[in-house]
């Protein structure tokens, strides 16, 4: 099992439940991607199956291929909305520079689960909260421009 040094666990996790521990875990079996600029991370309407935490660079989320609804960087998650739905992806994620991005399979992800249960507790509750936050954010832009 690799070894985590303080640098190597997310500092300001989106995942505010997980502990150092969980992400020792969690990173032993990930396998660690690099993304050149304008390399797909995630493309929309693909099956899924890998969740990416990045530890470099930034991205942008696309949707229809034209409107970019968001942006991660380095600290940040993205494929969890398939990972929860066990559907295809709802929007792409694009490197806008260099990313580096620890991947984890969702097999990987249900097999610690199942092993290690209050792990898997922690990470859903904190997907939860990740989430709630996403969605109030995008209320709040929404009634900003009167969209509806």
């Amino acid at each position: 099992m690799p070894v985590l040094t303080p640098e190597s666990i997310p500092a300001q996790s989106p995942l505010e439940s997980v502990t150092a521990n969980d992400w020792v875990l969690i990173k032993a079996g990930s396998r660690h991607m690099q993304f050149a600029a304008g390399a797909e991370i995630i493309r929309q309407d693909s099956p899924g199956g890998t969740m990416f935490f990045l530890s470099k660079g930034t991205a942008k989320i696309v949707v229809n291929g034209e409107t970019v609804v968001a942006r991660l960087a380095a600290g940040q998650i993205c494929g969890e909305v398939a990972f929860l739905d066990n559907r295809k992806s709802s929007a792409s994620v694009i490197a806008e520079e260099t990313v580096e991005a620890d991947a984890i399979e969702w097999s990987e992800l249900h097999r610690i689960f199942r092993m290690f249960p209050h792990v898997g507790a922690r990470f859903y509750h904190s997907l939860a909260v990740l989430l709630s936050k996403r969605l109030r954010e995008t209320s709040v832009r929404l009634a900003e421009c009167k969209c509806l």
